[in-house]
């Protein structure tokens, strides 16, 4: 691995070994260090311009006094950086107005350690080896594509605290797991202001789209406030956050030890969907300047049944309503809107009551725009079924020998969709209907669709895995349904 450093700009160090805090995140201070009758307080930054496509990785240094509001100036300062005990950089930089850009090309992330030495000499004194040790944690985001019931499901995943060791997403548990290093140790958790991983995959996969979910970390149960949706940042996915902050990892360590477990060198987060809906959800704006409380009954939203929204907006750090709060309410669908109003609520709450039309069904996003007039806004994603009578499964238990034959080869592709077909369409197999105007005669059934046929007639797989795949004929056009 070749690491590259340009000097951009320049900065500062001071004698005393300080540990920094802030670490887990991309800025990270020293506390405010005593020089004589002045206080300085020495920051890294990282700065880059692109940190998810580009490998250059900017950090910008520099340090601060309090006792006179100024960023140091005329600064001397020897840099050493390590990442996992290796040496990459050893530097001395001079730089007259106080601030200092690193540049370094490299595509490894997780955990850079500064140590940094300052020496200066202004008009309010003489600073002379103060010593700082700053660690800052690179981004690394990861891809990781997986085929969830014949459809391929993409999950992007990003540490902003250490190196991601392993993702897996569990179709049958439905749950999604990140593993990271992690030192347990005191000293390290000290150091950790916030551990913060997240998740990313589509709104169109339905099957892990829920409006709450839990979660566990080395199969502890994290707390509720430990754990974020994001429906706003990115308009296609679905953000989760895992928020660990320093008391969270204490709590954790010591409910392993009341375990007699063996500590582990892993921190292992794992995200499971509520089984059941529990409101209010909350979804904060970009800013953090409003949160949104959402509910809506009935819980189970389906068309032609009125459904209520019913909202509040509130301060974020003290949750008190927010009162006399202007807001423009939408919903959409497909990224189209089909309904929207602009209303007051003048205690800090409000509702709205739609009805979803039977062609109104799927992912749809519950927007909130403009609140309070600011121009902020937030946003939550959540699935309308479709009609109870379009959802119904009747499939004869002798329709597994069927499907065994076909999967034998007792009898051809054909003879198999000819006989599904006549099943369908006479009402003997009742299955929610994937239309296709195309009849594809000639059309190649897949091994998977067979694969799937005969694990169903040995019971090693459920009624729905076996209903995908017919419906995967229907779509094709390989079986024609009237």
């Amino acid at each position: 691995m070749k690491f590259y450093f340009t000097l951009l700009v320049c900065i500062i160090s001071i004698s005393l070994f300080i540990p920094a805090f802030g670490h887990g995140t991309g800025i990270e201070s020293s506390p405010f260090i005593k020089v004589d009758d002045r206080e300085i307080r020495v920051t890294v930054e990282q700065l880059e311009l692109d940190k998810y496509e580009s490998d250059k990785k900017f950090f910008q240094i520099h340090a601060y006094d309090r006792t006179n509001n100024q960023t140091l100036e005329d600064i001397n300062f020897d840099i050493k950086l390590f990442k996992d005990a290796e040496l990459l950089l050893s530097n001395s930089f001079y730089e007259q107005e106080g601030l200092l850009v690193l540049d370094l090309t490299t595509n490894e992330s997780g955990i850079f350690t500064f140590h940094i030495i300052i020496n200066s000499e202004d008009q309010f004194g003489t600073i002379t080896d103060l010593e700082s040790v700053n660690e800052i944690s690179i981004t690394e985001v990861t891809h990781h594509l997986q085929t969830v019931e014949q459809i391929p499901v993409e999950f992007r995943v990003k540490s902003y605290y250490d190196n991601i060791t392993r993702f897996v997403y569990n179709q049958t548990e439905q749950t999604a797991k990140i593993i990271i290093p992690f030192d347990w140790k005191e000293q390290n958790i000290s150091h950790t202001s916030v551990v913060h991983a997240e998740i990313m995959f589509p709104k169109n996969f339905v099957s892990f789209l829920t409006p709450n979910y839990f979660g566990t970390a080395n199969g502890i149960d994290l707390f509720k406030s430990s754990i974020f949706i994001d429906d706003y940042s990115e308009e296609e996915s679905r953000l989760v956050h895992f928020v660990l902050l320093k008391d969270h990892l204490r709590y954790l360590k010591a409910e392993m030890k009341s375990m007699n477990s063996e500590i582990p060198n892993v921190l292992e987060l794992v995200l499971k969907k509520g089984e059941e809906i529990k409101f209010p959800i909350s979804a904060l704006t970009i800013s953090e300047e409003y949160q949104v409380d959402l509910a809506w009954d009935p819980k189970k939203i389906e068309p032609n049944i009125k459904t209520k929204f019913i909202y509040t907006f509130r301060d974020p750090y003290t949750l008190a309503p927010i009162r006399d709060s202007d807001y423009t309410f939408t919903l959409l669908q497909n990224n189209k809107e089909i309904f929207s109003k602009s209303s007051y609520a003048k205690i800090g709450g409000d509702w709205t009551d739609y009805t979803f039309s039977e062609e109104e069904t799927g992912v749809t996003v519950a927007r909130f725009s403009n609140i309070s007039g600011s121009g902020q806004e937030t946003e939550f994603a959540f699935i309308v079924l479709e009609a109870e009578k379009s959802n119904v499964v009747s499939i004869p238990f002798w329709i597994k020998d069927h499907a065994k034959w076909w999967a034998e080869g007792v009898f051809d592709d054909n003879t198999y969709a000819d006989g599904i077909e006549y099943m369908i369409n006479t009402g003997i197999i009742v299955i929610p209907v994937t239309q296709n105007d195309v009849e594809n005669q000639d059309a190649i059934i897949p091994e998977w669709v067979k694969n799937t046929a005969g694990w169903w007639a040995n019971d090693e797989i459920p009624d729905s895995a076996y209903v995908n795949a017919i419906q995967y004929l229907m779509k094709e056009g390989i079986i024609t349904v009237t």
